[in-house]
């Protein structure tokens, strides 16, 4: 496994904490653009900084299950911390190697997602998107696709939950998700509560 030192940089140059906060400052600028890959990716290669407001995927297959996922992860992190997606990006060595392989023109229908969404959880979470421009370990140049989530307003109500089954069950009816780590959880608990508290970036706060 890829090792730290006592800065948080990977032996191979990655200062993932410095580019946590980075990823942190451009989401709450709202800024969705070149600014955000290029944080993330030098000679076609990405930096393991996969968190609670950061992934990536290596693409979208048409399906309903994938489209489920998708809906899964866009709701976890606008429930946490808002964040982003980042297509395009294969995960070659578990959790350390991300390669740039890039993805298709068109990749996302972002108003069909939207309606997808609202059907899902009640409520139309205004994700927002943009085609970038790459190169992959090759330098041939290829296409990524950046999807921005927002984060969901502290204004005292819950979390929004499902309200109904997904396709092949990757969720059910009233479960409510949220981003720890890398991963999209299941929210129950204590933890329900908290999610209805105000949530401060963790990569904001020192």
């Amino acid at each position: 496994m890829t090792e730290c030192n006592e800065k948080g940089a990977l032996n191979n140059g990655w200062d993932v904490i410095e580019i946590k906060k980075l990823l942190a400052q451009y989401h709450v600028r709202g800024t969705i653009s070149q600014d955000v890959a290029g944080a993330v990716i030098t000679d076609g290669v990405a930096a393991p900084v996969e968190s609670e407001i950061f992934d990536y995927k290596e693409s979208l297959e048409d399906s309903p299950i994938a489209t489920a996922k998708l809906i899964r992860h866009i709701v976890s992190f606008y429930n946490s911390f808002g964040g982003y997606l980042l297509f395009g990006v294969r995960e070659t060595i578990s959790e350390t190697q991300f390669d740039v392989v890039g993805v298709p023109d068109n990749l996302l229908d972002l108003e069909s997602l939207k309606a997808k969404i609202r059907e899902y959880v009640g409520e139309r979470i205004q994700i927002n998107g943009v085609s970038i421009t790459s190169k992959n370990s090759d330098s041939v140049s290829c296409q990524l696709y950046l999807l921005f989530i927002p984060k969901r307003p502290e204004n005292g109500r819950p979390p929004v939950h499902f309200l109904k089954d997904g396709a092949g069950q990757v969720f059910r009816k009233d479960e409510v998700y949220y981003r720890s780590g890398d991963e999209c959880v299941e929210a129950k608990g204590p933890k329900l509560f908290a999610l209805s508290l105000p949530r401060p970036n963790p990569y904001l706060s020192n």
